[in-house]
């Protein structure tokens, strides 16, 4: 006759319920941390209360880009050579 303890497989069957739960758990709280991230996404520049002017030159030398910058508090986003001509397009 085989003789099987009870209390073993009620153990282990407990204990697995028990890890189940505790993973079940650690899901629900990671998803409640993730749900209460706030939603960083882009918006078109329309939504913007001072927007920010941008200008596009043509055929314009080393001296004129530095002018350009100075006087209008400018930055170049996008540079150009055009070098049939040595000058730059910048935006």
């Amino acid at each position: 006759m085989l003789w099987v303890d009870n209390s073993l497989i009620e153990q282990e069957v407990s204990m697995g319920i028990l890890e189940s739960a505790a993973r079940w758990r650690i899901w629900v709280l990671a998803a409640l941390i993730l749900l209460s991230v706030p939603q960083l996404w882009s918006q078109d520049d329309n939504e913007n209360t001072t927007p920010t002017a941008w200008w596009i030159y043509t055929g314009q030398s080393v001296t004129d880009i530095n002018n350009t910058i100075n006087s209008l508090q400018a930055r170049i986003i996008n540079m150009k050579a055009d070098t049939s001509s040595n000058t730059y397009t910048v935006r």
